[in-house]
């Protein structure tokens, strides 16, 4: 994997945010429309036969699933226990570690050439699951409890997961079909790594 285009852009992001933080400010609502462009290219990846194969692993998807949610916060818990963080850092780190999993995971999947529909389908279920482990999993590695609005992670799984990857992966069926070929894919890592900049 060339993860160098990666590491150099988010070295320039965060750069940039460091040294001009008003430059950003305000600008929270680009972030679902840059989701959905990172998942509308992970669609032009996907391949149906893959995406089947992957779903007749229910158990396979349930256990990933199941360790993350397990593991992460854990994860989160124990460093923050270790570094003797001040308690918002260690409930905020746990906290992390409690939400499913972002998109540049799929992003990195798909630079390392790694199992593209598992990932995402992974992604998907993870979202999914949130309303209901993301609450359970803090209030068990922290003794709180955080209220998750089920409604909203909903339409925001249909919005900005499966619409823009379901966009992308007609579009790829379209291109493949007429053309033989579909051009975006070969940029469709580099244009995600720039979005996750």
């Amino acid at each position: 994997m060339n993860n160098k285009p990666l590491l150099l852009l988010i070295a320039i992001g965060v750069s940039i945010a460091v040294m001009f933080p008003k430059l950003l400010n305000g600008q929270g609502w680009l972030i679902s429309y840059i989701i959905g462009g990172i998942m509308l290219m992970m669609g032009m990846n996907l391949d149906s036969f893959r995406i089947k194969e992957t779903l007749k692993q229910p158990k396979i998807i349930l256990l990933i699933v199941g360790l993350r949610y397990l593991s992460m916060p854990m994860i989160g818990f124990m460093v923050s226990k270790l570094m003797n963080l001040p308690d918002q850092l260690a409930i905020g780190l746990t906290l992390v570690g409690c939400c499913p999993t972002g998109v540049a995971s799929n992003v990195l999947t798909l630079l390392s050439n790694g199992d593209k529909e598992l990932s995402v389908i992974l992604s998907t279920v993870n979202t999914m699951l949130a309303p209901i482990l993301t609450p359970l999993m803090f209030f068990i590695f922290s003794g709180s409890y955080i209220e998750v609005s089920a409604l909203s992670i909903f339409t925001h799984i249909i919005y900005i997961l499966i619409l823009p990857l379901l966009i992308g992966f007609a579009i790829n069926g379209v291109l493949l079909k007429y053309h033989g070929k579909n051009p975006i894919n070969q940029a469709s890592g580099l244009i995600s790594t720039v979005l996750i900049a």
